[in-house]
């Protein structure tokens, strides 16, 4: 962000930070983009389950807090229905705790002063990170966990709104650190990871192969191909619903050699 990064960019899931920080339930993060000029009244998401920040807080029932940063950002409703679904929510959530009556009608008032978001503008691609910024981080995660410094404690740790650390590392390209972390796994651990989907849908395969970088996709599919050609269930929040692994390799147009090695483990 410090060298002009637009903090309102999207991958090829359509997904940008403030999406992600939303369905991650990471407030901290939320409050990162909004103040790097994170514009809560973009489109983001794939077609059909498309959403703005506000829709996506009502889809996810996200708690109070959440909704106050959006509108005091100048996050706008759809339209006036959209903008009562809104205020019902954080109405009902003031009847569970009439400490913040006040603050819910200030937020309503607040909000409905925002106007409707009439013309959403769409988000724009994303640039890729230079691949030696990604050796550099996935080397000093290696040695952290080498040394200790980072424990396996910390890794499970790690666990929370349906991440798992070994998606993490794999979504990024980081294969010599999802090698170390898979390779000491207590017995038969690491084919369940592997197998395992986020709470967007990715199991560790489809995370790889969002990577682009097939020695983090060779490190996944030596563990286990169990899922070469399984695809994405059906689900509103998965960005890949319906896609097996080949689908979505041709989708983030991997590159081709990706595309060989997913067909040597018999994907179609």
């Amino acid at each position: 962000m410090n060298n002009a990064a637009d903090i309102n960019a999207r991958d090829k899931d359509n997904a940008t930070a403030l999406r992600m920080s939303i369905s991650n339930g990471q407030t901290y993060m939320m409050e990162l983009v909004l103040r790097n000029k994170g514009n809560p009244n973009r489109i983001f998401g794939q077609p059909g389950h498309q959403d703005t920040a506000l829709s996506a807080l009502m889809k996810w029932k996200s708690p109070f807090s959440m909704f106050k940063l959006i509108i005091n950002a100048r996050g706008q409703a759809n339209d006036q229905a959209h903008l009562n679904q809104i205020a019902a929510h954080l109405r009902s959530l003031a009847a569970n705790n009439p400490s913040l009556q006040a603050e819910v009608d200030s937020l309503i008032a607040q909000l409905t002063a925002n106007g409707f978001n009439d013309a959403p503008r769409p988000t724009v691609p994303a640039d890729f990170i230079e691949p030696n910024m990604g050796d550099q981080m996935d080397d000093a995660l290696y040695r952290a966990m080498m040394a200790g410094v980072l424990t396996p404690d910390h890794m499970d740790s790690y666990k929370v709104h349906g991440k798992w650390y070994e998606h993490f590392l794999a979504f990024n390209g980081f294969s010599s650190s999802l090698s170390y972390r898979l390779r000491t796994l207590p017995k038969d651990e690491d084919k369940i990871i592997v197998e395992a989907r986020d709470d967007t849908g990715n199991d560790l395969l489809v995370a790889a192969i969002k990577s682009l970088n097939i020695d983090t996709v060779r490190v996944v599919l030596k563990v286990s191909s169990a899922n070469i050609n399984k695809p994405v269930p059906q689900h509103p929040d998965y960005y890949s619903s319906g896609d097996t692994p080949m689908t979505i390799a041709r989708k983030w147009q991997v590159p081709t050699p990706i595309i060989e090695l997913l067909k040597s483990y018999g994907a179609k």
